[in-house]
């Protein structure tokens, strides 16, 4: 429950708060003459408040809401122009992947340039799939590999210019 009062030393009010999605959503309730009306008020705040911010978890454990941009492009990878000293750019696929229900990110990158584009792009994928859980069979593997036309027609000359240590 997100209920407080506020502030802490001679309260007027109780707060109401919550988090999700980057934002912040907080309210207010005046003490006025009954603090147990203001207290079943601010329940029914939070209550609604609760009730969105479960929606939008259950929304975010949905595989396309967390394998996909808007864009269509694959959330955690990134087509990069990588510059080392002593050694040519080297065009290559970044991930960088948090793991559902652990917290852990995984990084690595593949290297176009040795792998070919194709082969490239089907190790990435298989390594998000891997590391997320998701069967190679399933219609969310089949979502990852149909991004792949739109890492294909970026030019990491152009767009890209990251450096990578």
């Amino acid at each position: 429950m997100g209920i407080r009062l506020h502030p802490k030393d001679n309260p007027t009010c109780y707060r109401i708060y919550r988090a999700w999605e980057n934002s912040e959503y907080q309210y207010y309730v005046p003490l006025g003459d009954s603090k147990s009306k203001a207290l079943k008020t601010a329940k029914k705040i939070d209550a609604k408040l609760a009730a969105s911010q479960q929606a939008y978890e259950l929304r975010m454990m949905l595989p396309i809401n967390s394998l996909l941009h808007d864009d269509g492009q694959i959330i955690g990878l990134n087509r990069v122009l990588a510059h080392r000293d002593g050694r040519d750019p080297n065009d290559q696929f970044k991930m960088r992947i948090k793991i559902p229900g652990t917290g852990k990110i995984h990084y690595t990158t593949i290297s176009i340039d040795f792998h070919g584009f194709d082969e490239a792009f089907r190790l990435a994928v298989e390594k998000i799939r891997l590391w997320r859980g998701i069967d190679e069979a399933s219609e969310a593997a089949k979502l990852l590999m149909a991004a792949k036309p739109l890492y294909k027609d970026i030019d990491p000359f152009e767009v890209n210019d990251n450096k990578a240590a």
